[in-house]
């Protein structure tokens, strides 16, 4: 299935009420740590801030359609913020994306990510199960995938300090949380 805004809509249209408490917490997360001008990248129909420069695989109103793999649009200027929720998973140049990234953002400026976390306590059963189902989720295809130790060091080789991470959803150790958020500054 191609991560698209359909399938997108379709998602999030037939899953809204479950979803709820699982987007609020990656929002009010990322409201709390973003500063100045801000860059939300894969954002969908769900924009944190309103009046942020939005940006999107999939095209969906409002937003900027750009292949992140390839960086990002140069016109689009230097922000204080880039933020990707649920979005890093899906790239195929995570590498690419962290230097366009790193290159529009100001001094001091951050970036905040959450993903699932690969080695989650669901993923390791499903696994040991014989289902090892994280790989094709939400419309469309993972192939990223992360640790919170594995996301900290890919985000340092790219000169980004790491200032915060928590664990996502209801179990409260990093290293089996079903996801995570992580806010780097660039130093």
């Amino acid at each position: 299935m191609d991560y698209n805004s359909k399938n997108y809509r379709d998602l999030v249209k037939g899953t809204k009420k479950r979803l709820g408490k699982w987007f609020k917490q990656r929002f009010d997360i990322a409201k709390k740590w973003s500063i100045g001008k801000v860059l939300e990248v894969g954002c969908g129909e769900h924009p944190i801030f309103q009046d942020s420069v939005k940006i999107d695989v999939a095209k969906i109103d409002g937003c900027i359609q750009w292949d992140c793999n390839k960086g990002l649009p140069v016109n689009v200027g230097k922000f204080d913020t880039i933020i990707g929720l649920e979005f890093i998973e899906h790239l195929t140049e995570f590498d690419n994306f962290l230097k366009a990234c790193y290159s529009h953002l100001n001094k001091n400026g951050r970036t905040i990510f959450s993903t699932p976390n690969i080695l989650s306590v669901k993923n390791r059963i499903n696994f040991l199960l014989g289902k090892p189902k994280p790989f094709i989720r939400h419309g469309g295809e993972h192939f990223l995938f992360f640790t919170h130790t594995s996301l900290k060091h890919k985000l340092e080789e790219h000169s980004f300090k790491v200032i915060f991470m928590r664990p996502l959803g209801r179990i409260i150790s990093i290293n089996f949380c079903n996801g995570f958020i992580i806010v780097a500054e660039k130093n």
